[in-house]
Formats: structure tokens, sequence, C-alpha cells
């Protein structure tokens, strides 16, 4: 015959039970929740927004310049500059360019430009601007190779 004290040390109270299975699921959520969020944010990184310096360098490539005149070049890549709409790599995004010699006041031209850029963007209905100025140098003026 069982000890009445030995088999109620054997098993679980009813208590014991709720609040292990309370904690089990509450763990269980959180981890949930973590692998949601990690989901969301690995989607948000792999949203591809136009970047400043690959138009700088776009346009330090660039042989066909315009000189002080802002402009906005063909750009298949840019909904606004030309590209297939939609479906452009950087949809509802634009992007403008304005090149000028610094010291006009030189005879002939000393080579150094600098350029000027707008960047446009719609994201979640708002317009961001992005602006940013370089510096490049060309001795032979912009039509030549850099």
């Amino acid at each position: 015959m069982i000890n009445q004290r030995t088999a109620r040390t054997a098993s679980f109270t009813l208590l014991e039970v709720v609040i292990a299975v309370a904690v089990f699921f509450t763990a269980v959520f959180a981890i949930l929740e973590l692998v949601s969020l990690n989901i969301a944010t690995a989607n948000w990184l792999q949203h591809k927004r136009p970047d400043l310096g690959v138009l700088a360098g776009q346009t330090m490539r660039s042989t066909n310049i315009t000189e002080d005149m802002r402009e906005q070049p063909e750009d298949e890549t840019f909904e606004y500059n030309g590209g297939p709409g939609r479906s452009s790599l950087f949809a509802r995004s634009g992007w403008e360019r304005q090149v000028s010699l610094v010291a006009t006041n030189l005879s002939g031209t000393n080579g150094l430009y600098r350029a000027d850029f707008w960047l446009t963007e719609e994201l979640a209905r708002r317009e961001i601007k992005s602006t940013m100025s370089i510096l490049m140098y060309r001795p032979d003026g912009l039509q030549g190779p850099p």
C-alpha cells in the first residue's frame, strides 16, 4: 500500500500545471514575435533605395554633361528619369544634377567643377528630397574623357 504522502509528491497539482502551461505559451509567443520582427526587418533591408554616391560616380564617368544647367539625365533605373514606370529598379524616384565651373574668373578653365545632385523619392506617400555636392577635376573640360 502506497503512503498518501508519497502519492502526493509523485504528481503535479493543477496549479503547477496551469503555471507551467502559462510559462510555456508565454515563451512560445515571445519567440514567434521575435521571428515575425526578424522577417519584417529582412524585408525592409531588401527594399532597394537609390544612393547619391552611385549617381555621383555615374556623373564622374559621363562625358556628355551640360554645364550650368540643371538637368534630369536619362536613366533607365529611375521612373522619373525615363525608366519603364513602376517596373523600374527605383520606382517613384528621380534625380537631377547641375555641373558648373568653380573658378570662372581665371582665363580658360582650371578644370575644377562642382556637381550638385538632387534626389527625389516617394516613400509611404511622402516625398523625400536629398542633396549632395561633389568636386571633380577635368582639365580637358566636361566633354573630354574623365
